[in-house]
């Protein structure tokens, strides 16, 4: 039956949409890509940003040969169209899932650590999606001696398949949340790692297959992809583009923080340095305590901010620094203050004060 002047109207109408889908997702990855951050989050966002373009092109390849088409029988366009937003948007789901990890973490060890086999799920969801794409088509269907037992039971498969894989999905969804719980269990100062408002469009997303009409998920993917450009953008805000330290724009955040309980804890240790600040803030970041935020200030200077610590542990901290800057031909100066009752705008104030070297 030829496509309705109403079908052809909702159909050109996803068209537009998808494109205009595609024209944000471009001005953001432009944006990561030519951004002065130049950390892993950009690479990450980047694919994020590939995979939702993926998704927005299937869509309009779909509905233009729906268009050519006309009413008749699906051809294999249409079919792989549909493969590529499925995989596509599960692709997606795993990458944002290994990017808030390293938001909150800043940590290649730990993905390579943690995410061994807590993945097998996803790639088992990714190939049911597959399987199911690759075995219930045209080409099976014609070789099938029985045509309509083997569409029943091949409908009845590609629900179960698709329900399974969107399940596992959802799962890794309420996995991000249980990670971003922990860390903010953990480590109680403010990491602007934001991912409610995320979740919420990519679960829209990935649930909206109301019918083939309204396959539009790479709109809600795209506005998901702006809500983590937003929330990136914010911390970044914070952060040295050369190390990935915060910046001495965040001792406001800490003071806010440290300021709602005047008995609450504070260890600061302060590294000096005349040498190679890049180098330095790696040594610093591969053996900076897992509850402390670091900070770059001008002049050579870092704050490893956390809650109390013992002092023989900070002696030891460092030690271990400094004798992992002097392998590096590096030299620095080290000390430490803990807070007591003195107000903490004081306290962060004496720690930023240029001191000679």
């Amino acid at each position: 039956m030829p496509n309705t002047e109403f079908e052809l109207l909702t159909y050109n109408k996803n068209i537009f949409i998808n494109g205009a889908a595609l024209v944000v997702i471009l001005a953001m990855a432009i944006w990561a890509a030519t951004n002065k951050h130049k950390v892993r989050e950009m690479k990450m966002f980047i694919r994020m940003c590939v995979l939702t373009a993926g998704i927005a092109v299937a869509d309009v390849v779909y509905y233009m040969e729906i268009i050519r088409i006309d009413g008749g029988d699906a051809s294999t366009l249409i079919n792989i169209a549909w493969l590529l937003i499925d995989v596509c948007g599960f692709l997606l789901v795993g990458q944002w899932l290994l990017f808030v990890e390293y938001s909150l973490h800043q940590s290649n060890d730990v993905i390579k650590r943690d995410y061994k086999y807590i993945m097998i799920p996803f790639w088992i969801a990714v190939a049911l999606i597959v399987s199911n794409y690759l075995f219930y088509n045209d080409f099976f269907f014609n070789l099938a001696p029985n045509k309509e037992a083997f569409g029943l039971i091949g409908g009845v498969i590609t629900r179960v398949f698709q329900a399974v894989a969107k399940d596992v999905m959802a799962f890794y969804y309420i996995f991000a949340f249980y990670l971003v719980i922990k860390e903010k269990k953990r480590i109680k100062i403010p990491n602007y790692v934001v991912i409610s408002p995320t979740v919420i469009c990519f679960v829209v997303g990935m649930y909206y297959d109301k019918d083939y009409m309204h396959r539009v998920q790479s709109i809600f993917f795209t506005l998901g992809l702006f809500l983590i450009w937003f929330f990136m953008f914010r911390r970044f805000d914070y952060m040295d583009p050369e190390t990935g330290f915060f910046t001495e724009k965040y001792i406001k955040v800490l003071s806010k923080y440290y300021s709602k309980s005047a008995e609450r804890g504070c260890t600061v240790i302060r590294f000096i340095t005349k040498g190679d600040i890049k180098k330095t803030a790696d040594i610093i970041k591969e053996w900076v305590p897992d509850d402390a935020r670091s900070l770059v200030l001008d002049g050579g200077r870092f704050l490893v901010v956390s809650e109390s610590l013992d002092k023989a542990m900070v002696k030891q901290y460092m030690a271990l620094i400094k004798a992992q800057a002097a392998e590096e031909g590096i030299e620095l100066e080290a000390d430490s203050a803990m807070r007591t009752d003195e107000p903490i705008e004081e306290f962060f104030a004496k720690l930023v004060e240029k001191q000679g070297y």
